[in-house]
């Protein structure tokens, strides 16, 4: 999980409101409307407790399709690690020739064939021509009614290989990867399934068994744990009755697993490390938070996304923050990465610096209506995608939960700069895992030009 990925969580909803909630200061005016952000959608539950999101858009060309599960890495023990990464890409295809998903789905004209697994949610996604639709359901379908038969251990040690070449990309070779394996073990005792992150270790894949995939996914990947999002050019009536045919003839689980409680840190823990790919130093920082309301959840992640846009470039740092849920809490991440740091306090000064920008004082009102501008930008440009929009329409859910209506989608500008900072301060005065990269080489001197 690298922190150079900013996660916009656009756990986002729609107001009337504007900067008149900010305390009277001048601002620049919003130019958006809500009519802008529209997302016509309908929520079905059926019988057998799988959540449909339908989203029809005439206009489009294709049809995205999104299956999410409540299951991600904090489902399964630490003493298999990574075991929820694992099995989603054991079971993203059927378990011989003739049952390859993604080669029968490609050969319909399907493109964007994925799959992706976080803390706390397992999904699978593809992007179909309307006419495939029937097929991408009946995919979705079978692979959740033969999720005890998908893999075999001839398949499971071919992927084991694959997840571990992905570690070796992402975490072992990749710029501060260190920092992010030893943030994850400072944060998680080792008895908790997040001590060695998402992927896990050499060798607690190894110990993954197929009686293990098959545990998970029985105990996971079940229609009552899960929520299908169908976004583009289709017919609502007959897109459920398609998914009643395949998906909905499905049976209940038994219930997914309780998730982990996580011990609270009782101090900062500052952490060093070698780096050994990048030249400039970076000081990492991560947060364990409590249970959350829906409104703090939401503040935690626009403050994520706002640090950035308000400091990256200050000095010639780089500044990425994240926020990412983790069943009822969740993590907030901060990097600060220092090109040419005069003394050895430095990047820590820095990373001070940054994050006193939501502790201390509110960001600047015409800073903050200059961001939510730009996410006006971001939101609408992923409205135009289908994928996105699916994506979109199941993170709604998962925050709003199954009663309460869909959010629309510009709560920030309900958000003035002393309703952010009064929502997030509290979280980062807490204990925390602090790491500095220091590279082992370092940036050359500058050559003064004579």
């Amino acid at each position: 999980m690298s922190f150079a990925r900013v996660v916009l969580f656009l756990a986002c909803s729609l107001s009337a409101h504007g900067f008149a909630q900010f305390s009277g200061q001048s601002v620049a005016p919003r130019r958006s409307k809500p009519t802008d952000f529209a997302l016509p959608a309908e929520r079905r539950g059926l019988p057998n407790g799988l959540v449909v999101l339908v989203s029809p858009d005439e206009g489009a060309n294709e049809v995205a399709v999104e299956i999410s599960f409540g299951c991600g890495a904090l489902a399964h023990s630490s003493a298999r690690g990574g075991l929820a990464h694992l099995a989603e890409h054991a079971l993203a295809s059927g378990p011989t020739p003739d049952t390859d998903y993604q080669a029968m789905l490609e050969a319909n004209g399907a493109t964007d064939f994925n799959g992706s697994t976080t803390l706390d949610s397992l999904s699978y996604s593809v992007v179909v021509p309307p006419e495939a639709l029937a097929l991408a359901l009946w995919v979705h379908a079978d692979r959740l009614g033969r999720r005890e038969t998908l893999t075999t251990p001839e398949a499971l040690a071919r992927h084991r290989r694959i997840v571990l070449q992905e570690k070796l990309a992402r975490l072992e070779d990749a710029p501060y990867g260190a920092a992010t394996r030893l943030a994850f073990r400072g944060l998680f005792a080792k008895s908790h399934p997040l001590h060695e992150g998402v992927i896990g270790t050499a060798a607690t894949l190894e110990a993954v068994t197929v009686d293990d995939v098959n545990a998970f996914a029985r105990a996971c990947l079940t229609p009552d744990n899960a929520v299908l999002t169908l976004a583009g050019r289709f017919t609502p009536a007959e897109a459920l009755a398609a998914v009643e045919a395949t998906l909905g003839r499905l049976p209940r689980g038994s219930g997914a697993p309780p998730l982990p409680r996580t011990a609270k840190l009782q101090a900062v823990s500052k952490l060093d490390v070698p780096e050994d790919v990048a030249r400039r130093a970076r000081v990492t920082l991560m947060w364990p938070l409590p249970a959350l309301g829906r409104d703090e959840a939401y503040a935690l992640s626009l403050g994520a996304t706002l640090l950035p846009i308000y400091t990256d470039g200050l000095n010639g740092m780089e500044v990425a923050s994240v926020y990412l849920p983790s069943g009822a809490g969740g993590l907030f991440a901060l990097s600060v990465t220092t090109p040419r740091p005069a003394d050895a306090s430095e990047p820590r000064g820095n990373a001070e610096v940054v994050l006193r920008n939501l502790t201390f004082n509110p960001l600047p009102a015409d800073v903050v209506a200059i961001s939510y501008k730009l996410l006006d930008l971001h939101l609408l440009a992923r409205l135009s995608s289908m994928s996105a929009r699916a994506a979109l329409l199941s993170a709604l859910h998962r925050e709003a939960g199954a009663e309460a209506e869909l959010p629309p989608l510009d709560r920030h500008w309900r958000y003035s700069p002393e309703k952010l900072h009064a929502d997030t301060k509290d979280f980062f005065k807490g204990a925390h895992v602090s790491v500095e990269s220091k590279p082992t080489r370092p940036l050359p001197p500058k050559v003064r030009a004579r």
